[in-house]
């Protein structure tokens, strides 16, 4: 017990005295809020961080900060399970179809020297309260600025002849001298 009391620089009486100590309001408050907190956690089925954890318990009248509580979640090692979100994709490259030859490559983009000679399109979705919208455009890499553009719950050819038949009407395009290069 010396060795161990040199060690940490106490005395033997002050560890005897620390160590008959009753715990604390605060040690109390935090097991009970650490046993809240695991039910909580248990309950979500692993996904509640901090947060949601910390809305639920002020809710059932334990006022406590998310600091706080994410710092009990440390402490012991409860960590949220991260559900993953259901991902819309674009692009289906696993396919035995033919793939055109790239005519501009991207990473070129300062040989551009003039407004309308290359468009990039691409397709984004956006999450609405009625569910999905896709949109398509077209960039002129050039000026950066979007020259078609087309919306749709769906992602159809359409939304595609859309965006580049409103950019082919609002812009004047040399024909033969434009390049709309695009993954759709």
């Amino acid at each position: 017990m010396k060795l161990l009391c040199d060690t940490v620089e106490v005395s033997k009486s002050g560890f005897y005295a620390w160590s008959s100590r009753p715990e604390s309001e605060r040690a109390a408050e935090n097991a009970l809020i650490t046993e809240r907190i695991r039910a909580i956690y248990e309950k979500s089925d692993r996904t509640y961080g901090s947060p949601r954890i910390t809305a639920t318990l002020r809710s059932e009248g334990l006022g406590c900060g998310e600091n706080r509580v994410a710092r009990l979640m440390r402490k012991n090692e409860i960590v949220s399970e991260s559900v993953k979100k259901f991902k819309i994709t674009t692009t289906d490259s696993n396919h035995d179809l033919p793939i055109a030859e790239r005519i501009f490559e991207t990473e070129n983009v300062d040989a551009v020297m003039a407004p309308n000679q290359v468009w990039a399109g691409d397709i984004t979705y956006i999450a609405t309260e009625e569910g999905w919208l896709f949109l398509a455009i077209f960039l002129d890499l050039f000026t950066r600025k979007v020259v078609g553009f087309s919306c749709d719950d769906n992602m159809r050819v359409e939304l595609v002849l859309n965006a580049l038949s409103m950019a082919l009407g609002r812009q004047e395009v040399v024909d033969g001298e434009l390049i709309a290069h695009s993954d759709f």
